[in-house]
């Protein structure tokens, strides 16, 4: 499915969660951060699902690791810079 015709699919939340993520990875620069935040929304609805939780916990369980890595990787990059 494309990114657009995916991001059409998702509810209010979720494309609330979209775009925090799209912000988020901003700091990064990724190549295709849509695919990304694609991945883990789909990710968080399976989670929901099997965990028989709600889906707005798993968003912002999903949402909560990937700042932590996107802040690892930030520093990690600030420490490669060339003076």
């Amino acid at each position: 499915m494309s990114s657009t015709a995916f991001y059409e699919s998702l509810s209010a939340l979720e494309r609330t969660y979209w775009h925090k993520l799209a912000e988020l990875f901003q700091l990064v620069n990724p190549q295709k951060p849509e695919k990304g935040i694609q991945a883990l929304i789909s990710r968080a609805r399976k989670a929901s699902a099997e965990n028989q939780s709600s889906l707005a916990d798993e968003l912002e369980t999903m949402f909560q690791a990937a700042k932590e890595r996107t802040l690892r990787r930030v520093k990690l990059l600030s420490r490669c810079q060339l003076p």
